[in-house]
């Protein structure tokens, strides 16, 4: 699935927080966005999901404006996955993936045997299958955004969109998300779009950036394009020094923000 804006602006009120944005995202990739605090992340995956309108411009999915697509298709052909946050709701984590089968089914219809099946392979897909009769709310952060993901992933979409999948987690769960994000791409085909505050993790799995300016305005490019020092540096207004290490035949970078000389 292709995912395009055309002059994208988006404004609260009278501040404006999007400014022209124009770039194209191509079906089976990964996009990272990265930016200030404020800088406009999460406003433009929601302005790319149809939940905020436009101020002006167009975004599309294959061609074809979110403005026209019926609510129903495009739950089915894109889904959201928000930052973990525990519930006050004691569903189990069968459950709440279980949810992700909504956008098929009618008003008051249980899932069916088919939904129940789609729900595990979505279970086992990110290996939580011994989570299954266990609370949301008596699971950890790291288990928990794995099942938002299976939640998503039920919804078998084509278009997989996901708010700082990987932020408060430690190391070991960010390392499963992030694998299990490369995995479904690969595997499954997925165009994913995910916030994040890492740039590491962007250089790490994504194909391509978006890096959102203090101005509303964006770079947009091929990672190696984006996230250089000089470029980050005039963003996150810090120095940057950059490392990188081949382990395993994989060179891995690191980017490490260091005070100016006058801070």
């Amino acid at each position: 699935m292709k995912i395009e804006t055309e002059h994208l602006h988006f404004n609260y009120a009278e501040q404006k927080v999007l400014n022209d944005l124009s770039f194209g995202i191509e079906e089976g990739t990964i996009t990272a966005i990265l930016g200030q605090n404020g800088a406009g992340k999460t406003t433009l995956l929601r302005c790319l999901l149809g939940f905020l309108k436009p101020t002006e411009g167009v975004v599309k999915i294959n061609g074809q404006p979110l403005s026209e697509i019926p609510s129903r298709q495009l739950r089915q052909i894109s889904a959201y996955v928000p930052q973990a946050k525990h519930s006050a709701f004691a569903y189990t984590v069968e459950e709440t993936v279980l949810l992700g089968r909504n956008p098929y089914l009618s008003l008051f219809q249980g899932p069916r045997d088919e939904d129940r099946a789609i729900a595990e392979e979505a279970m086992q897909e990110c290996g939580i299958m011994d989570l299954r009769d266990k609370r949301t709310d008596a699971i950890s952060g790291g288990e928990l955004q794995l099942t938002l993901i299976a939640r998503a992933l039920a919804q078998q979409p084509e278009l997989l969109i996901l708010d700082e999948p990987e932020t408060g987690l430690d190391f070991r769960n960010q390392l499963r998300v992030l694998r299990l994000l490369e995995k479904l791409k690969s595997d499954k085909g997925l165009t994913i779009v995910f916030n994040t505050h890492y740039p590491d993790h962007a250089l790490q799995i994504a194909d391509r950036v978006i890096l959102l300016k203090e101005d509303g305005t964006c770079l947009f490019g091929e990672k190696e394009e984006i996230l250089k020092e000089d470029i980050l540096q005039d963003i996150f207004d810090v120095k940057i020094h950059t490392m990188q290490e081949t382990i395993n035949g994989r060179t891995y970078a690191a980017m490490i923000p260091l005070p100016k000389e006058n801070d």
